[in-house]
């Protein structure tokens, strides 16, 4: 399998083989934790493999990620020298096919609104709690211009569609707050 189906796998189905085989050929979690802080993004830790938190899924808990860094590495990945134009292109273009989590994100945005995103989500604990139900962006508003969103929802008692439906609200909520600022 190439690394280009890898990439699409991971990428637009969430699918967490691909993840770890990439990971493992990166060299591991030091290895990409290393290339953020080389390419200055701080505030994202990896220390789990897709398949440590299968086994134990409060591992994920070693895992973390600021919203603000996230939303930092997508704008490095989408305007800075990081990658090649190419390259960009389809990290964008696999984003853009997501086909996890179409309620999240993209749930209460207008029909045909552009939306590169890659989703994330756990299991349930023993104690009920979803412990990681996410959503992260770029919107591409009615102008052109571009909005970052980064959404976690952690430790939520609430059923998937309930989570699924607050994060669309509050990208709803951006949507439509950029919206404004046109008029202003």
């Amino acid at each position: 399998m190439s690394i280009n189906d890898l990439l699409g796998y991971m990428v637009s189905q969430s699918d967490n083989d691909a993840c770890d085989i990439l990971l493992k050929k990166l060299g591991g979690t030091d290895q990409v934790e290393d290339y953020l802080h080389m390419i200055k993004i701080r505030g994202i830790n990896i220390e789990a493999s897709e398949e440590d938190m299968a086994k134990t899924p409060e591992t994920q808990y070693t895992d973390w990620c600021k919203p603000k860094a996230i939303i930092q590495l997508l704008d490095t990945l989408y305007t800075g020298n990081v990658l090649k134009p190419a390259s960009r292109d389809y990290l964008n273009k696999l984003m853009v096919g997501a086909t996890t989590s179409p309620n999240r994100i993209k749930g209460l945005l207008p029909a045909g609104t552009v939306v590169a995103h890659k989703t994330g989500s756990s299991g349930t604990n023993d104690a009920g709690l979803a412990l990681g139900t996410n959503d992260v962006g770029v919107i591409t508003l009615p102008n052109g211009k571009h909005v970052a969103i980064a959404i976690f929802i952690t430790n939520s008692a609430a059923d998937e569609a309930t989570r699924d439906l607050v994060i669309a609200k509050i990208a709803k909520a951006v949507y439509d707050n950029q919206l404004l600022k046109k008029y202003k």
